[in-house]
């Protein structure tokens, strides 16, 4: 018997008695049309799949083919084969696409039950595919584990360039009436030119579209430091940012109202949500409406304001804990007066607290003092930018983030 017959011969026996085990196919054409990164990249694709695989179900065999790959079930059968797929399909979709596409009862599905069949059609042997050379495993695998530690970098290689650059930070935001900052906003940070750019400013180049991914994302982070507020009773707050679009999207809307009710913080004091980007002209009822979306996942809803266009005065209560607006950065003393005098009256009518923004120069922020605003932030009340972390164990806040009153 020559070798090539008794190779046959293996392979047939090997596909014999492999007949009996459940085995899947995972289409990543999803991936492949969102990732462009993995489209020029194929073998840092499948350094990741294999990552998932050898975690989820290390006992199985995994055979890649084109755009996808298969997965012979070896160590069970029946509905015990089916929920490991779906393991591994879990945690394929939250690597590539992360928990914004996790829902209740709505999980994406990249995988199918296929024959054993299927994969000797495709002529490929029964055995496990090759290791990528050493140094390219090596490569690919520090790449993967910067993503794993930086979810922007993550968004970034997974087809979203425009995230490129991005890093988070808080923003402070100062109680004028005690002159200590006592929120702190997770906000997107860029440099550009040596000039730092934080929030919609940093943003100028993401589609709208893909907001609801890095909103979900500044959620995340600053939840993390909200819990730690919590046992401290310090009275520090935690604020995300999130688009107003996100929100007015039927998708991005019930992914954030996921990721809020599953984070729990309906009950917290110290976490706030504020919602962003409100376009110019955009009617009092539908941003009521906006409001009362998340509402009840959180105890605290702030609303940033686009101008002082919005007749909330003779309006009812749209529920907001408080009511921001930014400065033009042109702005005259006599704009900023009269801005600050109707934010604080129209906050005081929808017993709110007053908050504003882009306040660059001592004379604005006298005048805002002047005209009882309770929140204030910009260049004059914090010159070293935006913190990596906030504050939230308690401790004196450092004299740098002391604001003279």
């Amino acid at each position: 018997m020559t070798a090539s017959a008794a190779n046959m011969q293996v392979e047939a026996a090997a596909y014999e008695a492999a007949a009996d085990h459940a085995t899947f196919y995972f289409d990543l054409a999803t991936v492949l049309e969102r990732c462009q990164s993995a489209r020029r990249n194929p073998d840092r694709l499948k350094l990741m799949c294999e990552h998932v695989v050898e975690r989820t179900a290390p006992m199985e065999v995994m055979l890649f083919k084109d755009g996808g790959f298969f997965l012979m079930i070896q160590s069970c059968d029946g509905p015990a084969a089916d929920a490991m797929a779906r393991a591994v399909n879990f945690a394929l979709i939250k690597l590539f696409f992360g928990t914004e596409c996790i829902s209740d009862n709505n999980l994406p599905s990249i995988f199918r039950s296929v024959p054993v069949a299927e994969i000797i059609a495709t002529g490929m042997a029964l055995s496990r595919t090759p290791k990528l050379p050493d140094a390219v495993r090596k490569a690919e695998q520090a790449s993967f584990e910067r993503m794993q530690k930086d979810p922007l970098l993550h968004l970034a290689e997974s087809g979203m360039p425009q995230y490129y650059g991005l890093s988070r930070g808080f923003l402070p935001v100062y109680n004028l009436q005690r002159g200590t900052a006592s929120v702190f906003f997770c906000t997107p940070i860029r440099t550009i030119g040596g000039k730092v750019l934080s929030g919609t400013a940093a943003l100028t180049n993401i589609d709208p579209r893909d907001r609801p991914s890095l909103d979900n994302l500044m959620l995340q982070h600053s939840l993390y430091f909200a819990r730690q507020i919590v046992p401290t009773k310090h009275a520090t707050m935690v604020g995300a940012t999130v688009s107003y679009e996100t929100l007015a999207t039927s998708r991005g809307r019930q992914l954030y109202q996921h990721a809020l009710r599953t984070a729990n913080v309906a009950n917290n004091p110290f976490f706030i949500v504020k919602i962003d980007d409100v376009p110019a002209g955009t009617p009092v009822n539908r941003l009521s409406e906006i409001v009362a979306m998340v509402r009840p996942f959180v105890k605290r809803v702030f609303v940033q304001l686009p101008d002082c266009e919005f007749d909330l005065i003779r309006t009812g209560n749209i529920g907001v804990s408080g009511l921001g607006v930014s400065l033009p950065p042109d702005a005259t003393l006599a704009t900023v007066a009269r801005t600050a005098t109707w934010l604080q009256r129209t906050a005081a009518e929808q017993s709110a607290v007053s908050y504003l923004d882009n306040i660059n120069r001592q004379a604005e922020l006298d005048l805002a003092r002047r005209a009882g605003i309770r929140f204030a932030a910009g260049a004059i009340c914090n010159a070293n930018g935006a913190l990596d972390e906030p504050p939230v164990d308690g401790a004196r806040l450092p004299p740098s983030l002391r604001l003279c009153a």
